[in-house]
């Protein structure tokens, strides 16, 4: 089985578990990070025809990609995920989308992408490595 990234997001008190497989191999993932399993099930009732999903249960905040990034359109789905995320993380903290949170917004955007986007290259680069 694939290990979540977690990415710590300090300055909101939160943290967001992305994964890349799976739906079943997300279940799992999930059921070790103590997520019960009426919630798991009904993820994976809505996330089976889909490309991606952002969920999220109270704290838990989870992003899911079927697959590497590989096409720009691919990448395009993971930034629409990582919007949802950002979009109810601020939320959950009062900060309503405005001309003034603007900012906000697009900062951790930035940040969800760039730290996504560096496990993806490490992980692609280790996997080449061991292949070889």
């Amino acid at each position: 089985m694939k290990e979540t990234l977690k990415i710590e997001i300090p300055v909101y008190r939160t943290r967001l578990h992305v994964f890349f497989g799976s739906l079943d191999e997300c279940a799992k993932a999930m059921s070790l990070d103590g997520q019960p399993e009426h919630y798991i099930d009904d993820w994976k009732q809505h996330t089976e025809e889909l490309r991606g999903m952002y969920s999220q249960d109270g704290d838990y905040r989870l992003l899911w990609l079927p697959m590497w990034p590989k096409s720009v359109d691919d990448y395009g789905c993971m930034v629409h995920e990582i919007w949802h995320a950002v979009f109810h993380i601020l939320q959950s903290r009062g900060l309503r989308h405005s001309e003034d949170s603007d900012e906000a917004y697009a900062y951790l955007a930035g940040y969800l992408f760039s730290e996504i986007d560096a496990y993806v290259a490490e992980e692609s680069e280790r996997m080449n490595n061991a292949r070889e």
